[in-house]
């Protein structure tokens, strides 16, 4: 295996094809439906012409592992202006242990040498993703949510590499301070739910049923619910409520 950037991706035969088959199978059912976030890219097209374009700007940076000829798994640096967002980490079931770890750590180096602060969006579907956050180094940063779309929740836990801080810990009214940029207590509808859907099992399944968290981070999360809930109460019940 050996993993290569944009630069290189653009040269492989059908990249655009493999990329979004990629994303297709790894964020999609039983039934063959893909889920928000990653639906958009499991079309060749916005590949080969959105994503091309961010690649060519500079607007995001891509890396891929290539085993046997083909990609087998994805990452990428997207530049959301005032920061940069690692994610879109997709990979193959059936590839080697320790796959995306190693891509990641890959990552890593370059945007360390960089200096560039850098946040991640794990969704609540599976803690995969926050196993390889842990692994590497990055900080807890609190909980948040993306919205509900297509009658779907997506929730989010996130990560940064502002590792010279603590990790975030619970504060009445606030939910997460990803690269200190405080996420204050909102979707209250969406927050009184999720104490029954906390789980630490490692599996999950589309669209999600349960927040899945680390083990290591249930209590810090389930404090940060227990102290903004009374809040949340207050906004289900139509009173004004941060968003």
């Amino acid at each position: 295996m050996r993993i290569i950037d944009q630069t290189q991706i653009v040269h492989l035969q059908n990249w655009h094809i493999q990329l979004a088959e990629l994303t297709r199978i790894a964020w999609s059912d039983e039934e063959g439906r893909c889920y928000f976030p990653y639906r958009p890219l499991t079309t060749p097209e916005f590949w080969l012409n959105e994503v091309l374009s961010d690649w060519q700007t500079g607007k995001m940076d891509s890396w891929a592992v290539i085993s046997n000829g083909k990609m087998i798994a994805h990452a990428c640096m997207v530049n959301q202006g005032e920061f940069w967002e690692l994610g879109r980490m997709v990979t193959f079931l059936d590839s080697p242990k320790g796959t995306m770890t190693q891509l990641i750590k890959s990552i890593l180096s370059l945007y360390t040498i960089k200096r560039r602060r850098f946040r991640v969006e794990c969704t609540q579907f599976h803690n995969a993703t926050q196993k390889i956050c842990d692994r590497v180094g990055l900080r807890f940063a609190g909980i948040g949510f993306l919205d509900k779309i297509d009658g779907i929740w997506w929730d989010i836990i996130f990560f940064d590499n502002q590792v010279d801080l603590p990790e975030f810990s619970a504060q009445e009214g606030v939910l997460g301070d990803p690269l200190g940029q405080a996420i204050l207590v909102s979707h209250p509808e969406r927050l009184i739910q999720i104490p029954e859907l906390l789980s630490i099992e490692n599996g999950g399944q589309l669209p999600p049923h349960k927040f899945h968290v680390l083990p290591r981070l249930l209590p810090e999360i389930q404090r940060i619910l227990r102290i903004s809930l009374p809040t949340a109460k207050l906004g289900a019940c139509g009173k004004a409520i941060d968003s």
